[in-house]
């Protein structure tokens, strides 16, 4: 009778497998969305807007009116920056200014909306500036 005698082993541990498991996978965190349905990216600029024109908290807001806010603003801005990018090309810039943001509102906006928020970019760039330290 003749015994096997086992392969010699190299000192060496067995290597593991790098990629997740099932099991694995679905016990990591999960990441939240960046759409403008789950994101909120503007709740609280929503909120402190609610705030400042119902300072006694008269006026709620649901969570899905909320939704529906930052989904508009969402909009707004990527809508925004693809004129201001066309705009942009149009006279081969490869920096976005703040002619070209105030030239994009001018072309998708009419009426008080256009003029209203033209005055604001100009409100803000002009605080910006006094805020900034003379160079």
């Amino acid at each position: 009778m003749s015994s096997a005698v086992p392969p010699k082993s190299s000192g060496k541990a067995p290597v593991k497998s790098i990629a997740p498991t099932s099991s694995q996978s679905k016990k990591g965190k999960k990441r939240k969305s960046s759409s403008a349905a789950t994101g909120l990216q503007f709740r609280s600029a929503i909120k402190k807007c609610l705030r400042e024109t119902s300072p006694d908290g008269s006026i709620k807001i649901t969570e899905k009116t909320l939704c529906v806010l930052c989904g508009i603003a969402n909009s707004l801005i990527e809508d925004t920056i693809l004129t201001a990018t066309e705009l942009a090309k149009k006279v081969d810039k490869e920096t976005i200014g703040v002619e070209d943001i105030i030239a994009s509102y001018e072309l998708m906006l009419t009426g008080e909306l256009r003029n209203l928020c033209v005055r604001e970019i100009k409100t803000t760039i002009a605080k910006s500036q006094t805020k900034a330290p003379a160079k």
